[in-house]
């Protein structure tokens, strides 16, 4: 006989994590269990064993069982056609499913998921019909979730694997999520659509502000940070480049120093991205850096260590940070939500066409969606 209703969560990210947190703080229901699932893969690098074992006690707070797994979707080798990619998935889903285990006793109201097919390995060791909410962690779901419209071979496609799910003839199912949990969609009126199904409601974790200063609190009192009295400026480049134009290069540098007001008092913070690396991108820090210095312009590095495992969006609330200058990454459209009093600017133009990702090169056709997400946003 099945109990108590449990709630599954899986983040994808850090950031996503702190998410999670800020709808919980400001959950009125407490009668449900929660399992909280954290990846680290070594190949996926979603989080640091040890950076999340430091949160371990904050965390049991919010959640009545922890897990670490190591799940890792290999697609990297391209599928010669659409259904060889759904079989190939439906293979990592089956061999990971009897790698996780889930009581089947559990009744399992809700699963919390960022869509790499957890939430399907899941589902496939539950007897539960679950709801899903998918877990925002970055812009790219969201913008291509506005632009998705569905077709009728979709709901074919979704249809016949719903049918082999259930006959046991494929691992893979299409997830059909009722709701979706994230700041950046705040101001977005349109439908979304994930796997071609229209996700009904969407969640503002409302005490977001609220668990960041949490964090920061718990932070110092078990951790030192070194910090000085600067007015910290955070520069995000995860993957900008060197442009082939001098000019388009020197009027990013000048629009970076336009930035420090004060020689003496302002100081850059520079976070390196946690998991993504690129030659050509570490080539543009390398000299930004050393143009900096050249300047006279204090600059703190953080590339290894505990603060390179903690989110920027964190790093804003422990260094008091008022202003962020970044390239097109999701840090900017959340600090702009979440921080009332910080002014965060991003080289549009010079961000398109000089980066090192590929993901970038959908930003391209949608400028009146960040538009949406970015009312606080300078572009530049």
């Amino acid at each position: 006989m099945k109990t108590n209703s449990y709630e599954l969560y899986y983040p994808r990210n850090f950031f996503s994590l702190i998410q999670i947190l800020g709808f919980l703080e400001a959950e009125k229901h407490k009668n449900k269990k929660r399992i909280l699932f954290i990846n680290i893969s070594s190949k996926m690098r979603m989080f640091d064993k040890k950076t999340i074992f430091f949160f371990k006690k904050l965390l049991s707070e919010y959640f009545d069982d922890i897990r670490f797994i190591d799940y890792y979707r290999n697609i990297s080798v391209a599928p010669k056609s659409f259904f060889s990619s759904l079989l190939k998935r439906s293979q990592i889903i089956d061999k990971f499913s009897k790698k996780t285990y889930i009581d089947k006793k559990l009744n399992i109201s809700t699963i919390y998921s960022s869509g790499d097919d957890f939430e399907v390995i899941l589902l496939k060791n539950t007897k539960c019909s679950p709801s899903f909410c998918f877990l925002e962690h970055g812009y790219g779901n969201l913008r291509d979730a506005c632009s998705a419209r569905p077709h009728v071979k979709n709901y074919i496609i979704n249809f016949l694997f719903k049918i082999l799910f259930k006959l046991k003839l494929s691992s893979y199912k299409p997830i059909n999520y009722n709701s979706y949990l994230g700041i950046l969609s705040k101001h977005i009126k349109q439908k979304i659509f994930f796997n071609s199904y229209k996700v009904k409601k969407k969640i503002y974790p409302k005490k977001i502000i609220n668990i960041l200063s949490k964090i920061n609190n718990y932070i110092k009192k078990n951790k030192k940070i070194n910090k000085r009295k600067y007015n910290y400026i955070l520069l995000n480049f995860g993957t900008l480049t060197i442009s082939d134009n001098r000019k388009d290069f020197e009027k990013l540098f000048n629009q970076i120093l336009s930035q420090i007001i004060n020689k003496k008092k302002d100081c850059f913070i520079l976070k390196y991205h946690p998991r993504y690396y690129s030659n050509e991108t570490n080539k543009f820090i390398e000299k930004i850096k050393n143009l900096l210095k050249k300047n006279g312009i204090k600059i703190i590095i953080i590339k290894k260590g505990f603060l390179s495992n903690l989110p920027s969006e964190l790093l804003v609330n422990i260094f008091n940070i008022k202003k962020i200058f970044s390239d097109m990454s999701s840090i900017p459209f959340n600090s702009s939500e979440i921080y009332k009093n910080i002014k965060c600017t991003i080289p549009l133009q010079y961000s398109l066409k000089n980066t090192s990702s590929y993901i970038h090169r959908r930003d391209v056709r949608n400028k009146r969606f960040f538009d949406k997400i970015g009312k606080r946003i300078s572009f530049i």
